[in-house]
C-alpha cells in the first residue's frame, strides 16, 4: 500500500498515519525509511506521540525505548525492568519517490 511521497516524511520526524485501517509510525533516517505499528507493546500508547532520539523512539507514556529499524525494545518501561516485548515492524520501500508498505502477508514480521 502506498503511504505517500518520500517528501511527506521529513528527516527524523515521527509521522503517525493510518493505512488500510492500521495505525503506523513512519520515520525517515537518512536513506532509510522505517515503519512500526504505532503502538507501544507495553500499554498500546501511540509511539508517534513519543520522542525520537538517534535511531530510537521513546514511548510517551512510560518511557520504553524501541529501535526504529528493528522494533527491538532497548529499554523497558519505567518501573517494569522485566518487561521485554518488541514492537512490530512493517516492511517499507521507496519506489519512484513513493513510500510503500507491506501491511499483510508473509513479508510482515515481528521484530
Amino acid at each position: 500500500m502506498c503511504l505517500g511521497p518520500l517528501e511527506a516524511f521529513p528527516e527524523g520526524t515521527l509521522v503517525g498515519l493510518t493505512a488500510a485501517g492500521q495505525r503506523l509510525l513512519v520515520v525517515r533516517l537518512g536513506e532509510t525509511i522505517c515503519a512500526l505499528v504505532d503502538r507501544c507493546p507495553h500499554e498500546a500508547s501511540r509511539l508517534s506521540r513519543g520522542r525520537r532520539e538517534d535511531g530510537t523512539v521513546i514511548c510517551p507514556t512510560h518511557g520504553a525505548i524501541l529501535d526504529l529499524k528493528t522494533g527491538r525494545m532497548i529499554e523497558p518501561p519505567l518501573g517494569e525492568p522485566e518487561f521485554r516485548r518488541d514492537g512490530q515492524t512493517v516492511p517499507v520501500r521507496v519506489v519512484d519517490g513513493m513510500v510503500w508498505a507491506c501491511l499483510e502477508g508473509p513479508g510482515r514480521q515481528r521484530a
